[in-house]
């Protein structure tokens, strides 16, 4: 099965929460269904898809963020899906592996499949222009005695969940972070 045919599957199946999140989802199916590769790095016609991970501690209690300097801002790893990729879990593993140096064998996917979505505006630079990246998330979640590898090129940190919610406003975050620990009903209101 391709990627296309995957994540067809995973959206059919995946059930969102909230007024924001159901019009990802829908705007991502409508994405998916069109012409073109939608994964591909260089689509900005609306954009692209790319995938990324939220990192639970052995206990649940804890988020593991990076620190993002240009954007000046606590985020969880991910990034475009690559040629090799088979799907977007591929590709959020390897992302998680590059940005924080756990394996692939010290995280589990929890809950199996979808976690969130996401479609988010990436402002123009110099050698793009601007365009949205349509997320797909995983939540996955650390061993006993897992922790990041390295730290390597990004500062990592566990936060629990208060001052998750104190070091970060980028609503992406903070919506997964309701969902994941409870409080509200994902319809925190959101700009896109």
């Amino acid at each position: 099965m391709g990627r296309r045919e995957q994540l067809r599957r995973w959206l059919d199946g995946y059930v969102p929460r909230g007024t924001v999140e159901t019009g990802f989802h829908r705007e991502m199916i409508e994405l998916l269904s069109g012409e073109g590769d939608p994964f591909g790095r260089s689509r900005f016609e609306p954009g692209h898809f790319t995938a990324s991970a939220f990192i639970a501690s052995p206990g649940l209690d804890s988020m593991l963020l990076i620190f993002h300097p240009r954007l000046g801002r606590w985020l969880q790893p991910g990034g475009h899906v690559e040629p090799g990729d088979e799907d977007l879990l591929m590709t959020a593993r390897r992302e998680v592996e590059e940005e924080t140096g756990f394996g692939v064998d010290e995280l589990a996917v929890e809950p199996a499949g979808v976690f969130d979505l996401d479609i988010h505006p990436i402002p123009a630079t110099e050698s793009e222009p601007a365009h949205l990246h349509y997320d797909v998330r995983f939540r996955f979640r650390a061993g006993a005695g897992g922790g990041p590898a390295r730290t390597g090129d990004h500062e990592l940190r566990w936060f629990p969940t208060a001052p998750a919610r104190r070091s970060t406003d980028d609503p992406s975050v903070t919506r997964v972070l309701d969902k994941w620990f409870g409080g509200r009903d994902g319809d925190r209101k959101e700009t896109k």
